[in-house]
């Protein structure tokens, strides 16, 4: 078992003999002094570093914010090439809808008969946006075979009453296969 004993020295250190030999340490004030200004500049460590993480995570925010924005700046600009807001999945459906509708419809399953159909200035379709309260829905509509709908479904006051007209209406558009609705609610 060891055995020391403690002198208190005029610089307010200790100093002892521990097992024979002597040792100097310092004041308990000292030592209070010290360990505060580590704490201290521990704290000042740690707020510099949490402004830094905050900074990281801001440019990060920004850099992801400005990511998205040009993406939704993309895709608009992409829609808007198309002329109508559909979107890129949509414009694809109603191309192979055109496609199907040119071939089975009018027998004109190459390009040179679908702009003779057409005419000099196309329009061979027609598309309709259709606002409702609960969002909007869109038709593409073949302009000739439309006419021939028409021409069989007559006017609305040859009906007894709105029901019939649309059923009638409904009927002819599946028979002749001219209208295609692109955009539901």
């Amino acid at each position: 078992m060891s055995s020391w004993k403690a002198k208190i020295l005029k610089d307010g250190n200790y100093s002892s003999y521990l097992n024979g030999k002597f040792h100097e340490f310092q004041g308990y004030e000292k030592c209070l002094e010290e360990l505060a200004y580590t704490i201290q500049q521990t704290l000042n460590y740690a707020e510099q570093m949490e402004e830094k993480n905050a900074e990281l995570e801001d440019n990060h925010w920004k850099d992801s914010k400005l990511q998205e924005l040009k993406n939704k700046y993309e895709k608009m600009e992409s829609d808007y090439y198309r002329g109508f807001p559909i979107s890129e999945k949509q414009d694809k459906a109603i191309c192979e809808w055109k496609d199907q509708h040119y071939t089975n419809i009018h027998n004109a399953p190459d390009t040179r008969s679908r702009i003779t159909m057409g005419g000099v200035s196309g329009g061979s379709f027609s598309y309709k946006f259709v606002p409702t309260s609960i969002g909007t829905y869109g038709i593409c509509q073949c302009n000739s075979c439309c006419e021939r709908m028409l021409k069989e479904l007559g006017h609305q006051e040859d009906y007894k009453n709105f029901g019939e007209y649309y059923d009638k209406k409904k009927e002819l558009i599946k028979k002749y296969d001219c209208e295609f609705e692109f955009q539901e609610i």
